[in-house]
């Protein structure tokens, strides 16, 4: 970071510090009737523009994040930690691979941290102070105590301790980046740390393009009802047997495997379209839900349908079904 960037991040820290001990700006805002326009002339009368504006943010932030926290109205945050942290659920089931001391990288508002400190020592990492202040905080939230220190992950001397990292997926601009050599830190890095760390998992976006880069590794794909939600590397100690998992949360249903090595038996329409969880057609394990199913097929040339003679209810998939006519039978059926 540089010495201006640097400055910036600090500037942020106290700007969000005295944001705190202004509890009377946050309440005006949730309780306010007025357009947003109206509301901000009437705002920046009794408040400096920084506090307004960071605390407009911060409300608008909290509205949009009742999905993924149930506690949203309680956390703090800024946009990019928001849309980019973990959802609660995803990382609890993450949290339950690890234990002992564990190194949080870029540990952004502290979800992940705050999940991995129910049963494990925890040092959360961020470059920018402000993320680490909004992780302290939302910890208390969250009744945890994780530690967190501002910090170059890139020059951290680590510890032999497991690991986990969320790189920051924003390109200059906002715009989220898909490709993993857009990430900070980057596959370089990626790469170093899954050869000096004994184990971690590494969470990427799930569109990204992390197939053949992490050889040995697991790729775990979770959805959140009917969403797929975020990819994990698992790596070292913390891998699984098989290349691949598919994860379905709520339902806690998971199935894992190597795509490679199953080809599901290619039938013709039968009553029902079967569409599986997005988890499971990320992790490219179709034919090997078909194939725990048994009554459910491929349909030829399909990309990600299957069919079958009658319902199949695998807890894998959070599919819908009907009986077809031959128009939706040329239609994927919806998600459901």
């Amino acid at each position: 970071m540089s010495s201006s960037s640097l400055s910036t991040a600090w500037a942020e820290w106290e700007t969000l510090r005295r944001l705190r001990e202004t509890p009377e700006l946050t309440a005006a805002i949730a309780e306010a009737k007025e357009s947003d326009l109206a509301l901000q002339k009437k705002l920046r009368k009794e408040y400096p523009d920084e506090l307004v504006r960071m605390a407009l943010t911060l409300a608008a932030c909290r509205k949009k994040a009742v999905e993924k926290f149930p506690e949203a109205d309680q956390l703090w945050f800024d946009r990019t930690g928001m849309e980019q942290a973990t959802h609660s659920a995803i990382a609890e089931h993450k949290a339950k691979r690890f234990q002992g001391t564990v190194w949080d990288l870029c540990s952004g508002i502290g979800t992940d941290a705050a999940a991995l400190s129910r049963t494990c020592k925890v040092i959360g990492v961020d470059l920018n102070p402000a993320n680490s202040l909004r992780a302290a905080w939302n910890a208390e939230v969250w009744g945890t105590s994780p530690q967190f220190v501002t910090a170059d992950v890139l020059t951290l001397p680590l510890s032999d301790d497991l690991v986990h990292l969320d790189p920051d997926r924003r390109q200059s601009g906002g715009k989220r980046g898909v490709k993993i050599e857009d990430y900070v830190p980057g596959p370089e890095f990626l790469a170093g740390l899954m050869q000096t760390q004994r184990g971690g998992g590494i969470k990427l976006s799930p569109a990204s393009n992390f197939g053949g880069k992490f050889d040995g590794a697991e790729i775990e794909l979770c959805s959140w009802k009917g969403e797929c939600k975020e990819a994990t590397v698992w790596f070292g100690e913390l891998a699984g047997e098989f290349p691949y998992r598919a994860t379905v949360l709520p339902a806690n249903a998971t199935l894992a495997g190597d795509p490679l090595e199953h080809l599901g038996e290619v039938t013709a329409l039968g009553g029902y379209l079967y569409d599986p969880d997005p988890a499971v057609v990320r992790a490219g394990l179709v034919d090997l839900l078909a194939e725990s199913d048994r009554s459910v097929n491929a349909i030829a040339g399909r990309t990600y349908t299957a069919t079958a003679s009658v319902r199949a209810d695998s807890p894998s998939s959070a599919a819908s079904y009907r009986r077809p006519s031959q128009k939706s039978a040329r239609r994927r059926c919806a998600v459901s």
